[in-house]
């Protein structure tokens, strides 16, 4: 099975009670890791020191990885505030080195990337090119105002092979589409605008729905008493990615991803390890 490049931010959530390594591509790429799927981590960082002490980290978690390194632009840095109900609200600062990442030259195996990575014209560039010869592309719709235009997710929705919504970001994108705000109808019309194209929406403690080929498949999400969110929709899509190319089935895949994610709410921050109960499924 060919790799998977997942491509993107890497950097320091600063919560109440410190820093803890963050950036959606990175927890993607961790938890494929732990998935046991083949991974390799493509961002930037600054060379500085917050730059040196994320790079130590993501060595420690064995991810392979393509990381370019600037030295006018810092490492990425992400204020965090943590709601009573375990929701987290984000302040992005900017710049910051991972809006400049390399990249290779090409790439032939799967790719997964978010819409926060593409706030700048170099990384569209990149990514651009890496869909030329990408097999699967797989796209998490992952909305931070006000780095986000309709018109942009779009386009890179109809590249995409799979993409990955919350509840509320799919109700946007089917009110700025076609003014839908009913599911039923906003599902009939991305299946309709989209053909061809896998659509998951997830929906937090009530678990998360999948379509292919006009087949709707939903799973619950087990109950956890949660700590935070940060993280679970990222450990989410990585188990739903490594079962769909293992060819668990959908509904198998998505049940398998909605226990993933919740524990990860279960747990304090994004980058606590899975137990080994939930990643034996996985595997050659």
């Amino acid at each position: 099975m060919k790799q998977i490049l997942c491509f993107g931010e890497v950097l320091w959530d600063l919560l109440p009670s410190g820093k803890v390594l963050g950036g959606a591509p990175f927890n993607v790429a961790l938890r494929l890791h732990e998935c046991q799927q083949k991974v390799v981590f493509c961002t930037a960082i600054g060379n500085d020191k917050l730059g040196d002490e994320l790079l130590d980290f993501v060595e420690k978690s064995k991810v392979a990885q393509f990381v370019t390194r600037h030295a006018h632009l810092p490492t990425g840095v992400v204020q965090v505030e943590l709601k009573p109900d375990g929701s987290a609200a984000y302040t992005i600062e900017e710049p910051a080195a991972w809006d400049a990442i390399e990249g290779p030259t090409h790439w032939e195996g799967a790719l997964v990337f978010g819409s926060l990575a593409l706030r700048q014209a170099h990384n569209r560039e990149t990514i651009d090119r890496l869909l030329e010869t990408a097999t699967e592309v797989y796209f998490d719709v992952n909305l931070r105002a006000p780095f986000y235009d309709f018109e942009r997710i779009k386009t890179y929705v109809q590249r995409a092979s799979l993409v990955k919504f919350n509840e509320e970001e799919f109700s946007w994108f089917s009110q700025e589409n076609w003014g839908i705000s009913n599911e039923e109808e906003a599902l009939d019309a991305f299946e309709l605008a989209y053909p061809g194209i896998e659509l998951c929406v997830t929906k937090g403690a009530e678990g998360a729905l999948y379509m292919r080929a006009g087949k709707r498949v939903v799973a619950s999400a087990p109950k956890v008493t949660v700590s935070d969110t940060i993280g679970a929709g990222d450990a989410f899509f990585a188990a739903l990615i490594a079962g769909i190319r293992q060819q668990h089935g959908l509904q198998q895949s998505l049940e398998n991803a909605c226990a993933i994610g919740a524990h990860v709410a279960s747990q304090k921050g994004a980058s606590t390890a899975l137990p080994e109960y939930l990643t034996l499924q996985f595997g050659d």
